[in-house]
This record gives structure tokens, sequence and C-alpha cells, in this order.
């Protein structure tokens, strides 16, 4: 029986998959990081259509590219959970987040075109 993309993920991932498969809006939590996030997933080989809004698009904000960009891939997932936990916890507009001193918005057009 072949191995899938699912099962080789970390058990963080998983657990946030089967979220994220319940209700795809689930990827606001991650605020900020999920962009290295949603890279794992398609690095593991998710791809748009298995189920998930793992398509191509990724924010353009060059900000976003240090989120995460000096970790490893276990350091990504706990450093987002973290964040993610904390923004649950919170409530509030999870349309938005905070990067550096500045609110930025989260928006996946994969998700909401």
């Amino acid at each position: 029986m072949a191995v899938t993309a699912y099962e080789l993920l970390d058990p963080r991932l998983q657990q946030a998959a089967l979220l994220l498969q319940s209700d795809p809006f689930f990827y606001r939590y991650f605020g900020v990081w999920w962009w290295p996030i949603k890279a794992l997933f398609r690095d593991a080989g998710f791809k748009q259509g298995d189920g998930l809004a793992f398509g191509p698009y990724i924010d353009e904000d060059p900000d976003f590219d240090a989120v995460g960009a000096e970790l490893g891939s276990a350091e990504v997932i706990t450093a987002a959970l973290a964040h993610q936990h904390g923004r649950f916890a919170a409530g509030g507009d999870l349309r938005t987040d905070l990067l550096g001193d500045r609110v930025v918005s989260i928006l996946d057009h994969d998700i909401e075109p």
C-alpha cells in the first residue's frame, strides 16, 4: 500500500490538515505564519484539489518572506502553532495580524478568491 502525503506529515500538521479540511478558513488563525505553513504542506506534496486549498497563491508582501525563513520545518511548525493558539485564545479580527510593527491583511486567494 502506498504511503500518502498526509501520512508523511508531522503529526502536528496532520491535525491542522484535518481542521483545514473541515473549515478552510481555519488558515486565518495562523496569521502571518500561514505562508510558511502552506509552503510545508505544498512541500509535502499537497496541491490544489486535495481537499485543501494549497494552490500557488503566495502573498507578495516581501516582509512575509522573512517569517520563519531562518527556521527549520519543525521550528516553523512549533512557532506557527504557538501563534495560532494565541490568536485563537485572543479572538478578534482574524483577517489581520501584526508583522513587525504594522498590521497586515491575512488573505489567501486560493481559499477566498
